[in-house]
């Protein structure tokens, strides 16, 4: 007497071989278990190789092995949950009559582009939102905008956890400054994507803009009434990147902040009030020749009347040591106050 044991280790076996073997199993040994272990074996083990064509055809093909008791639409959700078979080729072989509202909002988990519009529905829209799946389209336009006729807070909020570069796509009732805050909060790339800023500032409020200073990214153009002297404190603690340094208003520079930035980075000179730009940050800068248009002239002139030497020089002092090892060009060294340079 055959066995389910029996039967399941002749599956193992025969795995992506005869499926005449299938033949020989008893229906009574047949269930749900025996019939996912003979896909996986037949088809999706050890990897799937098959075009969609040929997984059709091999999955209908083992499925008409087993007893039609056993394909429930359980059967079928197992296949999508359970095995992860993929959507397309679960849906052309389950039978017509377990394509109902249920089934269409089990599949808009895996795959909005297999529910037909006239399915369309709030339950279907929670369904897609809510799914633990990758991806099931519904961050697709042909899909989400026939159905965000649905939408409410709680799922427009949920869209933005997930996917947070949808805010474009909500409807203008859906986007508020808080909702915002949430896509920003969510998302893991920089993008200013999210508004229009011509025409969706008003978005822009203090706690919208703390949100883009927290990420640390790129920041769009904020409001000029965000920018106050504790708004400023927030960027020095949370938005070390220093992307929103070049829009502050000047007014709120200082010693402390400019030479945060500038050691962030010496390209940020080029926006800091003359009166914040030091001797040595002048000297580093010009060294650097990247940024020289940002000194201050009297630095140079005042240097050339000090020294004697070409402005070119200006930035290049070293020890007596090394302007004898390296010989770089336009550096020099100090001989009490005297400035001494190699000659060629």
């Amino acid at each position: 007497m055959v066995t389910r044991e029996m039967a399941a280790e002749a599956v193992i076996r025969n795995g992506r071989g005869d499926f005449d073997i299938l033949a020989f199993i008893p229906e009574r040994l047949w269930d749900a278990q025996l019939a996912y272990l003979a896909l996986r074996s037949y088809i999706y083990d050890p990897y799937y190789t098959d075009s969609r064509t040929d997984a059709v055809m091999k999955t209908g093909l083992i499925l008409g092995y087993v007893p039609v008791e056993v394909k429930t639409q359980e059967f079928y959700y197992g296949m999508l949950d359970g095995m992860k078979i993929l959507s397309t080729v679960t849906d052309a072989v389950v039978p017509s009559r377990f394509k109902t509202a249920a089934y269409y909002r089990k599949m808009a988990e895996h795959d909005l582009s297999l529910v037909p519009a006239r399915f369309y529905s709030y339950e279907i829209l929670h369904a897609a939102v809510c799914s633990t799946e990758g991806k099931n389209f519904i961050t697709d336009p042909q899909f989400f905008k026939p159905l965000s006729v649905y939408l409410d807070d709680m799922l427009a909020d949920r869209l933005m956890e997930k996917h947070p570069y949808m805010f474009g796509e909500l409807p203008k009732r859906f986007k508020t400054p808080e909702r915002l805050v949430i896509a920003i909060d969510n998302s893991k790339r920089e993008t200013n994507c999210y508004i229009d800023e011509e025409t969706e500032q008003s978005l822009l409020t203090v706690e919208v803009c703390k949100a883009f200073i927290r990420r640390n990214g790129n920041c769009p153009e904020f409001p000029e009434n965000v920018w106050t002297r504790e708004f400023v404190d927030y960027c020095m603690e949370h938005g070390t990147s220093f992307r929103w340094f070049r829009q502050m208003p000047k007014k709120f520079q200082s010693s402390a902040n400019t030479q945060a930035a500038y050691d962030y980075g010496h390209y940020h000179i080029c926006d800091f009030a003359k009166r914040f730009i030091t001797p040595q940050m002048a000297k580093e800068c010009y060294q650097e020749r990247s940024y020289a248009h940002a000194i201050p002239g009297h630095f140079l002139t005042e240097f050339c009347r000090q020294t004697g030497l070409p402005e070119k020089f200006y930035g290049g002092e070293t020890t007596m040591l090394s302007l004898k090892n390296s010989r770089d060009d336009y550096t020099y060294c100090k001989v009490g106050n005297i400035p001494v340079w190699p000659f060629t």
